[in-house]
This record gives structure tokens, sequence and C-alpha cells, in this order.
């Protein structure tokens, strides 16, 4: 691009704090992970207002409180005059996925390129897809059914005060993107902080409850344990239902189970029907090639790291998978 590699700079979590100061006084080009730059913005070592252009790579990740969202508000409430370019081979599944992300970007223009564009034509391999649709077990729904109770009666509260539009949506399409959206629409409005431990508990049951429906049990209960110690969630949290539905987070997870850890492992398999086809899928494949003398590999992406490690321990139950995790942050 013509710009002299001298002025460019690597920043990451492990770069001292003076050094990144010095680095965005004195650079042009910054290569770096969103989530140190929103640290750098928020800790006043970078100047959001200097900043002219972003590009994201993996920007369909820009949902609910990823750094991509957060780096974009602060950026946007600097008032800085900014481009910003995201790529994606992965926009979304569906149009209001995709439009979710649009909307967090702030995007207006769309370049997209279909494999059969020959620009992208040339560098496609064949290869055979199958998506496979999997049921929630009746423990998942039971677990959703408890989510609804308690997000029902703040949800109600903030709809009584008129905070935002965005909170009219059935309880079960709600995000925790848009539940902050729904703060950040009434703290522009009336700088009133005083409905903030209900919007912020709000935000944190609905982020575990699709976390539970999209990851499982052992997500969600990882996810409403942190919020459960949030000084703002005293007010859910003390409550018989936030109870109840943690403790059957916690037998459906199998971490409380008394009859061991072989007992604990099984139980949190059979609540989670994804990582049981995945089992059944790698297994099938494994042997398949081994019947006819082929060497093959195989790759398991996952969103999450606690999802990695769930993945890797199901995996390891089974003898027949030589497993080598490589998780990457």
């Amino acid at each position: 691009m013509g710009i002299p590699e001298k002025h460019t700079a690597e920043i990451s979590g492990r770069s001292k704090p003076d050094s990144r100061e010095a680095m965005w006084s004195n650079k042009r080009v910054f290569f770096c992970t969103p989530q140190t730059l929103v640290k750098d913005i928020e800790e006043g070592r970078c100047d959001a207002k200097q900043i002219v252009c972003v590009v994201m790579d993996e920007a369909h990740r820009a949902t609910g409180d990823h750094a991509y969202s957060v780096l974009v508000r602060l950026i946007d409430q600097s008032s800085a005059k900014f481009r910003l370019l995201g790529l994606s081979a992965t926009p979304g599944t569906d149009i209001k996925s995709i439009q979710a992300v649009l909307d967090t970007l702030k995007i207006s223009r769309i370049e997209a390129r279909t494999e059969s564009d020959p620009i992208v034509k040339q560098y496609i391999h064949h290869r055979e897809e199958e998506v496979i649709v999997i049921k929630q077990p009746d423990i998942v729904k039971s677990l959703d059914r408890q989510f609804s109770e308690l997000i029902a009666p703040i949800l109600s509260r903030l709809r009584e005060e008129n905070v935002s539009q965005r909170l009219q949506y059935d309880s079960a399409n709600l995000s925790s993107y848009v539940v902050h959206q729904a703060y950040q629409d009434y703290l522009s409005r009336t700088h009133d902080h005083r409905l903030g431990a209900q919007f912020n508990s709000l935000r944190d049951l609905v982020g575990a409850r699709t976390n539970l429906k999209q990851h499982g049990v052992n997500i969600a209960r990882t996810n409403l344990e942190a919020a459960s110690r949030k000084q703002y969630m005293n007010f859910v949290s003390r409550q018989s239902a936030f109870q109840s539905l943690m403790h059957d987070l916690a037998v459906a997870s199998g971490t409380e189970n008394p009859e061991g850890r072989v007992s604990r492992l099984s139980n949190s398999f059979e609540n989670n029907p994804k990582l049981i086809k995945l089992v059944e899928v790698l297994v099938e494949h494994f042997e398949r090639k081994k019947a006819v003398g082929e060497s093959t590999r195989a790759i398991v992406f996952s969103q999450w790291r606690d999802s990695v490690e769930e993945i890797v321990k199901m995996l390891n139950s089974q003898n027949n998978i030589l497993l080598k995790p490589a998780q990457v942050s």
C-alpha cells in the first residue's frame, strides 16, 4: 500500500502498556486484537478520535458483547470520522443474522462474492456439505422455561417504562446485544441510570439463555454463575426461581452428582445432543476410512473456549479417536 514498514506496529496484550502508548503516538498502521484496542482506548493510551480506518477480519463475530461491537461503539462515541471494512467468509446463515452484523458495524455498502464468481471459483475445491439439525432435549426446554420466568418480570418493568422499542420483541427472540442497545437508547434520551441493574441483569440472563440453546447447559451454567457474582444481579440472584434454575443447571451439567466423575461426564454428555451427534459423526468417519485403509483427519470448530474443553472431554472418552486439541485464543 506504499506505507513503509517502519510506520507499522504489531500490538498485543503481551506488549507493555508504556510501549503501546508510545506506538499509538508514533506509528500509523496497527495490527492488533480488538480486545487490546478496546483496553487501550478505555485506559487512555489510544485516542479513538484519531482512528480513520478499521479493518476487521471475521467480521461476523460483531454481535452481542463481542469486542468488535464494543470497539465500534467506543470509536463512534469519540466522534471520530472513520471508515470500517469488515471481512467475512461466513457472514451469517440468514438475513436476520447478517443484518445484525451490518447494524452493529454500521455497514452501508456490501461487496459479496459467491463460489460461482470467476474471481473466487479458481480457488474452490470440491466439497460435500450436510446440515444436521439437532433437536433440543427436554431438559433444555425445561431450563429455557425457567429462564423465561426469570426474564418476564424484568422485561415487563422495562416495557412499562417505555425504555425502547427494541424490547417489544418476544423474550425468546431477544439477544444480549438488543438489550444493550435498548439501554443505550434509554440513556441517550433520559441520562437516567436508575434502571441500570434491570438492564444489565436482563442482558446477562438473555445471554445465558441464548448460550443454553446454542452451546448447552455447561456454558449456560458458567455464564449464570459469573453473572450472579455481579452486584447489579443481587435482586435477581436472591430469588428462589434463580436458585432453582442454578440448581437444575448444575444437575443437568453433571456438576452436582454424588455418583462420581464418570457419572458427571455421562450426565453432561446426555444433555447435549450436539456433542452426541459430533461423536457419532466423527466415529463413523474414522471407522469408514480405517476400513478401506485410508488415513484421514478432521477439524472441529467451536466458538467458546468452554465449549472446546467440553468437546475435548467427550472425544477423549472415545478410544478410537486420536485427539490433538488446538485451542486458538
